[in-house]
């Protein structure tokens, strides 16, 4: 069955899904076995075979791409057709991750970073951040947590001597209060 579906049903290749109906209505009652005899039975379907791929839009497009090129002219139809075949797909290769785009990036930030902290002025010395450390003075609140403090460098005050975590102790020597953060023990001992 390699007929030109296009003659069986008698219609341009430009033809409207309109007319490829109306064609093919024609053509079966001229060609249907009850009114022409059972020896029309094989033209009946190849009428037949051709309305089923001319009358669906993918069968139909499908059909055009495989035809030959010397039967399709490109003089009968305008360019940019509703049946001209679509544009070949270009193959696309598997994403890649911009590596040199992300370590330019990378090394910008960490030279801002780093002229940042060369260009900026050194902290104040016994700066109170709340954090808990060997050295700091702290004051033990109502709850008895212990809690950072400006050091004053008066006699009694008290400085962290070690954290320990919570499950341990801390030494005789010293007072033991948990840290208001939550981070452990601080053992404070008093400033001479």
């Amino acid at each position: 069955m390699n007929d030109d579906h296009y003659r069986v049903l008698g219609v341009g290749s430009s033809a409207s899904r309109d007319e490829i109906r109306a064609a093919y209505r024609r053509e079966a009652r001229r060609l249907h076995p009850d009114s022409a005899g059972s020896a029309s039975s094989s033209e009946m379907a190849r009428l037949n075979e051709a309305y089923r791929v001319l009358s669906d839009p993918g069968r139909r497009v499908m059909y055009d791409r495989s035809r030959a090129p010397s039967t399709t002219s490109t003089h009968q139809r305008p360019p940019g057709s509703p049946h001209d075949p679509p544009m070949p797909q270009i193959p696309v290769g598997p994403a890649r991750f911009p590596w040199r785009f992300v370590t330019v990036i990378a090394l910008i930030g960490a030279g801002v970073v780093l002229v940042g902290a060369l260009t900026s002025p050194p902290g104040e010395e016994g700066e109170v951040d709340g954090v808990l450390r060997p050295g700091s003075c702290a004051e033990v609140d109502v709850d008895s947590f212990a809690r950072e403090v400006r050091c004053t460098l008066a006699p009694g005050e008290l400085v962290v001597d070690a954290l320990v975590p919570t499950d341990q102790d801390c030494p005789l020597s010293t007072q033991s209060h948990l840290d208001r953060l939550g981070l452990g023990r601080a053992c404070l001992v008093p400033r001479p």
